[in-house]
């Protein structure tokens, strides 16, 4: 007759090579869903982002002038931020026209705006730079223009 403690060892080994076996099952499998925390939830369309998209644009840097002598340096940092469902592959195919038009469009402001104190005026740039993201890429693809940095410098005489 054995003693019952080998038995339960044995048992116990058994056990454990079970729990090895199915470790790499496992973590083969990846995570589950329902661990996740999306229980419930309808699968996400591939390539369809979740949150907003934003999309960095070069800095635009142009001349002020003042009749026809250059007095300043005026530029702008933005961000595209993009309507919900649009990714950054709506914009790509249309990227050089996009700030092409864009350093077009805020000449045009800054030449209007060259005698005030002031050319950049950041309402007056957003609805530029909306209105040629528009005319550019379509309507309902932009959100909205986000200014990150806006600077004028004075030319040295």
């Amino acid at each position: 007759m054995q003693p019952r403690v080998s038995g339960t060892s044995e048992q116990g080994r058994r056990l454990g090579l079970a729990v090895l076996a199915l470790v790499p099952a496992l973590l083969l499998a990846g995570p589950c869903p329902a661990a996740a925390g999306e229980h419930g939830k309808a699968a996400k369309a591939e390539g369809v982002p979740d949150g907003p998209v934003y999309v960095k644009v070069p800095p635009l840097v142009l001349p002020v002038y003042q009749g026809d002598k250059v007095t300043r340096q005026a530029g702008v940092v933005v961000t595209l931020e993009l309507v919900k469902g649009k990714t950054e592959a709506d914009v790509e195919p249309n990227r050089r026209q996009l700030f092409d038009a864009f350093l077009t469009d805020l000449y045009a402001v800054y030449e209007l705006r060259g005698n005030a104190d002031r050319v950049i005026e950041p309402a007056l740039v957003k609805q530029t730079l909306q209105e040629a993201g528009d005319r550019i890429l379509g309507t309902g693809v932009i959100e909205q223009v986000l200014i990150q940095q806006a600077f004028e410098r004075v030319r040295a005489r």
